[in-house]
């Protein structure tokens, strides 16, 4: 984007008016009077096509410029830090400042000439250079639409022409990109997540149930003509295809609300009367979901699945190519050859390429917790969580680890899955996550406070305890375990699991720890005095909690503890029923 200075402290966008409103994705940005016109003109370095663009600066030839170069001696020799002050013969006119740097903006470095646009001015009338050491330097009597190399020390500017030979630029027409149809080769290939379908029966099937064969799945619509004629010259490949060991799956696409009876013969009737007798069934939102996380994982820019769309899958089950808009056979038919070749991970990245080249990067391994964070994101914990069993299983992912992941990624992933499950009451496969995430890594102090969470609505008030102090053993200052461990062996119906003199050594640490003002922790405190028969501490400290929770009108904590006050007060200990199963 563009932005012209309006002089009233505001900005214009003038994009489109410059003729510099490109589409481009770029990265870094320089400066430089290319032609030495006087008019400064830009490069830019874009992760798109095209990768490397000049913006030539044509500006107002009636204009005028002054250019000047800084050479230190005295000072570093590029002068690096030194400023440039010019004021000009015009009325009111402001003074024009210029710094030189090093490094202008991410990856890229401008020119070091400071070119200043004068506009209708003369001359310039007074030129100040602030050099890094310290040194003033005051030059007048300079001309216009002229470029100076000023040395440090000397009173007279040197006047500097620039090449007699003429800059030809000659502008390359650009490649826009089309709506047409689009191959995305993943540069690894990416192991696929369960995708279920229905099939002609009405049955829910999945389609990476194994075959030892390659996958084509075609996504079409009844209303969408590309989509016809692909299905009508896939047909027509299909012997070919057969040989390659490609198995052709189209899924209808078409009102995925409708009962099934009235999808089938919808969808049956189009494919009679086009005579394809491919393997056909039904998508569902689910599968259509998870083909999107799919895709999304393979670009930067998320745009909405579109049909046609299809998704060839390798015999191992992984990504192998996503085609946007109609396939072209001829190139399906060497993605099949290709996928059932064996090749090297420089061979496989170079493949998708138009040109040849040299890589300057090494091969990136895939990036296998990539579909699973999607899941998860698109709450999906489950399919997330039989992805990894079936990608990373526990035994496995600590010896040998796939691409990005490592055991603490993979356990974390795991943990999130444990949570968001747990979350919707499904405490057996909660557990059976976490309990994978603390294996692959038994520091992960936020799975087992997750699983002791669990416990303790399971009242499994021992195993609950176990993780609390598990997470003390590994952060000695987690106030929260330690407040739960307190509570645990104060307040316990369990005589075994009680342990008053631990339990007040815990809280009063905990009650220092946060400066006697937090209610829980006062609570717990007092109800471990009063497990330890210390009858008036826990009464005084009772008391000390019930003024906080006054003053913070907590009405639900100054009823539970005007409750167990009084027991205290008639020399009774609180025992917590939920803590008994």
């Amino acid at each position: 984007m563009c932005f012209l200075n309006t002089g009233d402290e505001r900005f214009s966008d003038i994009s489109s008016l410059a003729g510099i409103d490109f589409a481009d994705d770029t990265r870094a940005i320089a400066l430089s009077d290319w032609d030495q016109d006087g008019n400064v003109d830009f490069w830019t370095s874009n992760r798109n096509s095209p990768r490397l663009r000049m913006i030539h600066n044509t500006g107002n030839p009636s204009h005028h410029f002054l250019a000047i170069q800084l050479v230190g001696t005295r000072c570093n020799r590029d002068a690096i830090g030194a400023s440039v002050e010019v004021q000009t013969d015009v009325h009111d006119a402001k003074p024009l400042v210029r710094y030189v740097h090093a490094g202008s903006g991410y990856l890229s470095q401008s020119s070091k000439w400071l070119c200043f646009g004068l506009g209708t001015a003369q001359r310039p009338q007074k030129v100040v250079i602030r050099w890094p050491d310290g040194e003033t330097q005051l030059l007048s009597s300079l001309g216009v639409d002229r470029h100076y190399r000023v040395v440090q020390g000397e009173d007279t500017p040197r006047v500097w022409k620039r090449d007699s030979k003429t800059l030809v630029i000659r502008p390359e027409p650009t490649d826009v990109a089309n709506d047409g149809p689009l191959r995305l080769i993943p540069h690894a290939p990416l192991p696929m997540p369960s995708i279920p379908y229905v099939n002609t029966d009405g049955a829910t099937r999945d389609l990476l149930s194994s075959t030892g064969r390659a996958t084509l799945v075609v996504l079409w619509a009844t209303w969408c003509q590309p989509c016809l004629r692909e299905l009508s010259q896939l047909q027509d490949a299909e012997s070919l295809l057969d040989k390659l060991g490609l198995d052709v799956i189209i899924l209808n696409v078409d009102d995925l609300d409708a009962a099934f009876d009235q999808r089938y013969d919808k969808a049956r009737e189009v494919l009679e009367k086009l005579k394809i007798q491919l393997t056909a069934g039904l998508a569902t939102e689910t599968s259509l979901g998870r083909l999107d996380v799919v895709q999304q994982c393979l670009v930067s820019r998320h745009e909405a699945l579109a049909i046609p769309a299809s998704f060839l899958i390798d015999r191992s089950q992984r990504l192998a190519a996503i085609y946007r808009g109609p396939i072209d056979s001829e190139q399906l038919v060497r993605d099949a050859k290709r996928i059932g070749a064996t090749r090297t991970l420089n061979q496989r990245r170079n493949e998708p390429l138009p040109m040849s080249g040299r890589w300057f990067v090494n091969p990136l391994p895939v990036d296998i917790l990539a579909i699973p964070r999607q899941l998860v994101r698109r709450s999906e914990p489950e399919a997330a969580l039989d992805y990894l069993r079936r990608w990373l299983p526990a035994d496995s992912a600590s010896k040998s680890v796939e691409g990005h992941a490592t055991p603490s990624s993979i356990a974390q992933l795991y943990a999130d899955v444990g949570i968001d499950v747990a979350k919707q009451g499904r405490f057996s496969i909660a557990i059976d996550a976490l309990e994978t995430a603390i294996g692959l890594d038994p520091r992960q102090i936020r799975s087992r406070a997750a699983l002791a969470s669990i416990y303790s609505q399971q009242r499994e008030t021992a195993s609950a305890l176990a993780e609390y102090e598990s997470i003390l053993r590994l952060a000695p200052d987690d106030l929260v375990a330690m407040n739960n461990v307190a509570w645990i062996l104060a307040t316990s119906p369990d005589a075994s699991l009680r342990d008053p003199e631990e339990a007040v050594r815990l809280a009063t640490r905990m009650v220092k720890g946060t400066d006697r003002k937090v209610v829980s922790a006062l609570d717990t405190l007092a109800a471990a005095l009063a497990a330890n028969g210390e009858w008036e501490r826990a009464i005084d400290v009772a008391e000390e909690a019930l003024v906080i929770a006054r003053r913070n009108m907590s009405f639900g904590d100054v009823s539970k503890l005007e409750t167990r006050l009084k027991l205290y007060q008639e020399g009774r200990p609180f025992l917590d029923a939920r803590l008994s199963r």
